[in-house]
């Protein structure tokens, strides 16, 4: 695999090219940019990994329909870790659903405090199903605590179906996310991006393995 710096270059050069063509996002998929971009964001994520040092081996899943959409997948774990670009927004971002999320009732509460301290400190969020109007309601879309939002819901989610813990064999509880508003990247910039990514990836990935390890235990 190529050195970090090269990786970090290429892919701030492919995302600088597509941001100032605007036109390409309208035209055929095969565009050669896309295309550039597509497998330095992929280098970019598996890299990441291989950074990570995870007792795991991921598989690479990748589409031209979007200016990028990445994402790797954990043999053990069989979660998913997702590198793209929303357009309407103008923001990258790096996105991992919460899987066997029934066993979040076995994690521990170290681990709980060590992780949200880090969403806090790196701008993590948790990105549930559910929302509320009302300034009153505890689903009001204002309230900014992951903690308190993933329980929430979880919570919700149990008692409010006959399934109980069941309930998720047929829906999910939400996903965490990171995001960077950016049209340019600069050599600065992608660094800390990359830096920000790992950090995501890393407990991420622990949160997930987590869950799959109780699973492991109770089956």
């Amino acid at each position: 695999m190529k050195d970090t710096d090269l990786l970090l270059a290429e892919f701030t050069t492919a995302f600088n090219e597509l941001m100032e063509c605007w036109d390409v996002l309208n035209s055929r998929n095969e565009d050669k940019r896309y295309i550039r971009l597509t497998k330095a964001g992929m280098s970019i994520l598996l890299k990441a990994a291989d950074e990570c040092h995870f007792k795991d081996k991921f598989e690479a899943f990748y589409s031209y329909s979007y200016v990028l959409d990445v994402q790797i997948k954990s043999s053990k774990t069989d979660s998913d870790y997702i590198f793209g670009y929303d357009i309407i927004d103008g923001n990258l971002y790096f996105q991992a659903y919460i899987h066997n999320p029934e066993y979040i009732k076995n994690l521990q509460e170290k681990f709980l405090v060590e992780f949200f301290s880090i969403c806090q400190r790196y701008g993590f969020k948790y990105k549930g199903q559910r929302s509320g109007t009302s300034g009153t309601s505890i689903f009001h879309n204002s309230i900014k605590s992951n903690m308190f939002r993933l329980f929430r819901d979880y919570t919700a989610d149990v008692l409010g179906d006959p399934l109980g813990l069941d309930v998720y064999q047929h829906e999910t509880l939400g996903y965490f996310e990171k995001k960077w508003a950016c049209t340019e990247l600069n050599q600065d910039s992608m660094r800390q991006l990359y830096d920000e990514l790992c950090m995501a990836l890393k407990y991420f990935y622990k949160f997930n393995y987590n869950l799959w390890k109780s699973k492991q235990k109770f089956k």
